[in-house]
């Protein structure tokens, strides 16, 4: 059996990938200033506008993120498409990358943590080539990351 299979990154290459995460950020009612109460003659009652109960909006969050690609999966049951969870593109690839995360201390790099999966559609070359589509595709600015 003979399988001949090409891939865009070796192992040991760096990459560059982009995070994606989400979290919560309170919104003040814009009666009360967030206090969610009112006092009338000496009686303190929730306000009437938001009725004490607190409003939160949905933060995405994009942040840039560098990687050596320490082994690469290769699926010989065919190619799988896929679809990339930040920019929706399409991705039909029989080819997955474990990346690990670089995490520099100082003068120190740790390439020793837990690694992550991607595939060819997923990961880049440098850094600009992330940022530059990540605003193209999302629309956002990415945070710096750990680079």
């Amino acid at each position: 059996m003979n399988i001949n299979q090409t891939t865009k990154y070796d192992i040991g290459q760096t990459v560059y990938f982009v995070s994606y995460y989400t979290s919560r950020e309170e919104i003040p009612c814009t009666h009360c200033g967030g206090n969610y109460r009112e006092i009338v003659n000496n009686i303190e009652y929730k306000c009437p506008y938001c009725k004490g109960g607190r409003e939160t909006r949905r933060i995405d969050h994009y942040e840039l993120k560098s990687g050596v690609i320490t082994n690469i999966h290769i699926a010989v049951n065919g190619i799988d498409e896929h679809t990339d969870y930040i920019t929706g593109d399409k991705i039909a690839t029989n080819i997955q990358y474990c990346v690990t995360e670089n995490r520099t201390t100082g003068n120190f790099c740790d390439i020793d943590g837990s690694s992550t999966s991607k595939y060819e559609g997923e990961l880049y070359e440098t850094a600009d080539a992330a940022a530059a589509t990540i605003k193209e595709k999302c629309k956002v600015t990415i945070e710096g990351g750990n680079l």
